[in-house]
């Protein structure tokens, strides 16, 4: 398929709602002549989880913008992921959205608002909302610009016509409008021969966008259609999501994860965060000795086009101890590596701490040294043996133990020793005791295997822990769902 520079003119509203069943594999038809009279639809329904916010309520408008659309033979379901489908009238305050996410895996929300429906408690009017998920499948290629799948199944939440009075709107839980009768879907791509098209679909897409369509050649969008409702929708472009999709897939798939290991420590999972606030995740992989001696983390970033490795100050790739903290500052955009000593002597785990930063330069992301802590094994630590220490604070607040510790600080890139009272001054200024910064490793989306999963019996040792292509689409449907 050639590529195409197409102008979206798009000031529509989505669409969602689908099968609550497992459903059979679909034949390999041509939209354009089918003629369904598909099963009636039961959608599964459940509490509540997220309450609508209040809002004064206007219908959403998709910026005018030249896009050139990639060059897709094979099109997978992570090349979606950049699309939001938008199915309305053009006409009131209703619309639906959904969002298609690596894994097939569906988001939407519809929603209706009736100001003019109003009473002594709810006098800022009514509005209808319908959050709801489920999952596409059997995603099918049937000709040059066009693709049938699967909804294998809907989750709604909370019971239709159940009603909810929030800042004096009265909520109604309504149906995921949009995919009525839920079925078979066609994907039409741009550059579909509007000849080739249902009737029903360009009605429901030329309305909001104020054009005939049955009197032009050529689709100029990606179109979303539901054959049991001929309910049809448009996609705007919200996003940039399917090029590093890919290219981490192809990292994974092909990459071997021992070329910069020399601890001989297998991997045991792959971890995603944004290190740098760009709503892009970098990639931590997970190398463990599955025993005391813990594990450590490698890194890399999509930089446009392929996935590099994060480097150090030295060039080096990136290496953290699984015992650090990935701290974010959200309000600076910041983020810290912070590995604290908790030990005098004992596992070498214990015995030292740091704290690095994460800088761009260059346009590219490194892991600087700021300070750097460990015990001085020369040194006559016997006699502090018997002192009780709860933070590597403690240790730093001790002035007896000053001599026994070996601490420096990175200065315009050279380290130059410091006492220990001046490393706890600076790492307090950059990580203050009290603060809200957040783990990243808390928060992380990853995929970690099992000891059993890793041994591999015929030759009695541990085995990298390799993603398939479906988890791989699992692990970033998870990121998408969790930014």
């Amino acid at each position: 398929m050639k590529k195409r520079v197409i102008v979206l003119s798009l000031t529509i509203l989505l669409l969602s709602a689908c099968s609550n069943q497992t459903l059979s594999t679909e034949p390999n038809v041509d939209s354009s002549s089918v003629n369904v009279d598909p099963p009636s639809v039961n959608v599964e329904q459940t509490s509540p989880i997220l309450k609508p916010v209040p809002s004064s309520v206007e219908t959403p408008s998709v910026p005018i913008s030249p896009v050139i659309y990639p060059d897709i033979e094979d099109l997978e379901f992570a090349d979606l992921t950049d699309f939001v489908f938008w199915f309305a009238s053009g006409v009131g305050a209703w619309s639906t959205e959904v969002r298609i996410l690596p894994d097939g895996t569906f988001h939407g929300k519809h929603w209706d608002t009736d100001a003019g429906s109003t009473g002594p408690d709810f006098p800022e009017g009514t509005r209808y909302f319908c959050s709801f998920s489920g999952k596409f499948s059997s995603l099918k290629k049937t000709d040059e610009y066009e693709y049938s799948m699967k909804c294998e199944f809907l989750t709604q939440e909370g019971v239709v016509g159940e009603e909810e009075i929030i800042d004096g709107v009265r909520y109604i839980t309504s149906d995921p409008y949009g995919f009525d009768n839920a079925d078979v879907f066609f994907l039409y791509l741009p550059g579909k021969d509007i000849n080739g098209l249902p009737e029903e679909f360009l009605n429901w897409v030329g309305m909001p966008r104020g054009i005939d369509y049955k009197s032009i050649d050529i689709l100029d969008f990606y179109g979303l259609y539901n054959v049991g409702g001929e309910e049809g929708f448009s996609a705007s472009v919200n996003g940039n999501n399917a090029a590093y999709i890919k290219a981490y897939r192809e990292f994974l798939l092909n990459t071997d994860m021992d070329s910069d290991d020399d601890t001989g420590f297998p991997v045991r999972g792959y971890y995603l965060f944004d290190l740098d606030f760009d709503n892009i995740p970098e990639l931590g992989v997970f190398h463990d000795s599955l025993g005391s001696m813990g594990g450590y983390f490698t890194f890399y970033c999509f930089d446009g086009n392929r996935i590099i490795p994060i480097l150090n100050s030295e060039n080096l790739p990136a290496r953290c101890s699984n015992y650090t903290q990935l701290l974010a500052d959200f309000e600076n955009e910041k983020v810290y590596f912070l590995k604290e000593m908790y030990l005098l002597q004992g596992n070498n785990n214990g015995t030292y701490g740091y704290v690095r930063e994460v800088v761009i330069q260059n346009q590219e992301l490194y892991v600087y040294n700021i300070l750097y802590l460990e015990v001085d094994p020369k040194s006559d630590l016997e006699r502090h043996y018997e002192k009780s220490y709860a933070s590597e604070d403690d240790f730093l607040s001790d002035t007896e133990l000053d001599e026994c510790l070996i601490t420096q600080y990175n200065s315009n890139g050279g380290w130059e020793e410091i006492s220990s009272k001046e490393y706890l001054m600076h790492k307090r200024e950059l990580i203050p005791d009290e603060n809200t910064f957040v783990d990243l490793l808390d928060t992380a989306v990853y995929h970690l295997g099992s000891t059993e999963e890793m041994l591999d019996e015929a030759d009695g040792i541990y085995k990298n822990i390799q993603m398939t292509s479906e988890e791989i689409d699992v692990l970033f449907t998870k990121w998408l769902e969790s930014n």
